[in-house]
């Protein structure tokens, strides 16, 4: 579903750094291991109207085009935005670790032609 399938009463997701959810906590421990799980920052709320660049919600207003941070317009877009969260940091570890030349210019070659840095 693109911004332009989305009209009043659908749903589409902001993240929100004050909604903190903790993985359950172990038997015998007195408190959760670890910090809050990034996918429950992210909060659904209604389109309750719109105007000509943005869709309104309770939360506040949500650009229609373009960068839409701390907004999700699909379920795949957020999914997507939790992937990302959850795996690049291993990824650069695992890029910091590699000797092998050519799947590193693989990397280059892929990052740089979205970046569009030479």
């Amino acid at each position: 579903m693109s911004d332009t399938q989305l009209k009043v009463g659908d749903t589409i997701w902001r993240y929100d750094t004050n909604r903190r959810i903790y993985p359950p906590r172990k038997l015998g421990e007195l408190y959760s291991g670890g910090g809050p799980i990034y996918a429950e920052h992210w909060r659904p709320v209604e389109i309750k109207s719109e105007t000509s660049r943005s869709w309104v919600t309770i939360h506040g207003k949500a650009p229609k085009t373009g960068p839409h941070g701390g907004w999700a317009f699909t379920q795949n877009e957020l999914d997507d935005d939790v992937w990302i969260h959850d795996n690049r940091h291993r990824l650069s570890s695992a890029v910091m670790l590699c000797r092998d030349i050519d799947k590193l210019r693989a990397v280059e070659t892929a990052l740089m032609s979205e970046t569009g840095q030479a």
